[in-house]
């Protein structure tokens, strides 16, 4: 199919950075956004406003990022200044906006293999109008626009549908927690879980290289290295070669780890128990305490109690009642978690069900995610079809896979 410069169907308009004076916090002004990290799922979402901005874009603009992400896409929905790491694409008479923009997702490969630069990818606003689009009749470019738009939706539909079951998972499995905790209090009671230590410790955090160690190196475990109830030996940073390792705070299967502090309040109190077969030479950092159990109690069922939504509250108040220790766990917090006093073997029973619905939760959030990548894949290669006349938009099946019939 013969294709056109961008430069015969539309303007392009380059950013520009106003004085640094001249930006401020959005209040009332006109918004201002510098780069694709203000873009939206479809429109621009502002933090910022300058009144008098060099360069602008109005509604019905196509902004695209020029800057990496190069080709990042959205859609202007009000007058905006733009800043030099977006660019907006004017569509002028005898195109189809709609079209142009389908182009741009379809053939974004094409522009970022145009991108330059050492430091980070960017492209110019000669690069953008070089950029070359389909040549059809405005006619077939507003039947092929109209035919994405009605797909594109109802495949985004499916997706949003899909995330709104993973989270509701989510949901789902705290208020199992939480449900697990109620019944093992029920009869029994609870005791405070610093009678159930025999230590609580913080470990050591080294300057340390900025990528995980491997071949045998020793590595300081992450903060993050226990969200969502996993332990991930992944998430290290090598110990710089001839910093002597401080041994005590090697790290064990059967150690249940819990995050001292985040830069999010949510992820404190993060808990997990290292798997029996993890690694050797990985450390425990500063910013994370490391709990030892007395005799008669299994690291599994309290990291299972710790996780419930009546001790995540604790954690949450024991935070905010920190004078001068915001986003940062006290150890007074952790001791003063509740955990069912149970007998060994009705902790186990527990920890049977509490496995079953984990493994459950991970297969149903694996198939889903996986789901979710198909369609996102099967969306792209529909808009490259359509707009490339791969197939023809007036006679195409008008199922969408994982769709309701």
């Amino acid at each position: 199919m013969k294709e056109i410069p961008l430069r015969y169907v539309a303007l392009v308009i380059a950013g520009q950075s106003p004085a640094g004076s001249e930006v401020r916090d959005l209040e009332n002004g006109l918004a201002f956004i510098q780069g694709n990290a203000e873009f939206g799922a479809h429109h621009p979402a502002p933090r910022l406003q300058c009144d008098s901005p060099p360069k602008s874009a109005v509604s019905g603009d196509i902004l695209v990022s020029v800057r990496a992400p190069v080709g990042a896409l959205n859609w202007c929905d009000r007058e905006i200044g733009i800043g030099r790491g977006v660019a907006a694409i004017r569509v002028i008479s005898g195109a189809d906006s709609r079209f142009i923009y389908r182009c741009m997702e379809a053939l974004r490969v094409d522009l970022q293999s145009r991108g330059t630069g050492s430091t980070f990818q960017a492209v110019t606003v000669d690069d953008l109008l070089d950029f070359r689009v389909p040549n059809r009749s405005l006619d077939e470019q507003q039947r092929i626009a109209d035919f994405l738009d009605d797909r594109v939706a109802r495949i985004d539909q499916i997706i949003a549908a899909r995330k709104t079951q993973v989270a509701s998972v989510k949901q789902d499995r705290a208020a199992y927690l939480q449900g697990e905790f109620t019944a093992a209090a029920v009869g029994h009671g609870t005791a405070r879980l610093g009678y159930l230590l025999s230590n609580l410790e913080q470990g050591w955090s080294p300057q340390a290289d900025a990528t995980p160690a491997e071949g045998g190196r020793w590595g300081v475990m992450r903060a993050g290295s226990v969200n969502g109830g996993f332990f991930r030996a992944g998430d290290n940073k090598a110990l710089p070669e001839g910093l002597e390792p401080r041994t005590e705070y090697e790290i064990h299967g059967g150690d249940i780890l819990m995050s001292r502090a985040s830069g999010s309040p949510e992820l404190i109190g993060s808990v997990a128990v290292v798997p029996q077969d993890v690694r050797p030479k990985l450390l425990l950092p500063d910013k994370l305490y490391r709990l030892t159990l007395l005799p008669g109690w299994s690291a599994d069922f309290v990291v299972g109690m710790l996780r419930a939504h009546e001790n995540r509250e604790r954690i949450r108040l024991g935070i905010s009642g920190a004078e001068g220790m915001a986003n940062n766990l006290p150890s007074g917090v952790i001791r003063g978690l509740r955990v069912p006093q149970l007998s060994l073997r009705a902790q186990g029973e527990v920890v049977g069900r509490l496995a079953a619905r984990q493994q459950a939760d991970r297969n149903f959030e694996a198939g889903t995610t996986r789901s979710i990548e198909l369609l996102t894949e099967y969306k792209q290669s529909l808009i490259t079809a359509a707009v490339t006349g791969e197939f023809d938009v007036t006679t195409a099946s008008t199922r969408i896979p994982g769709e309701q019939a």
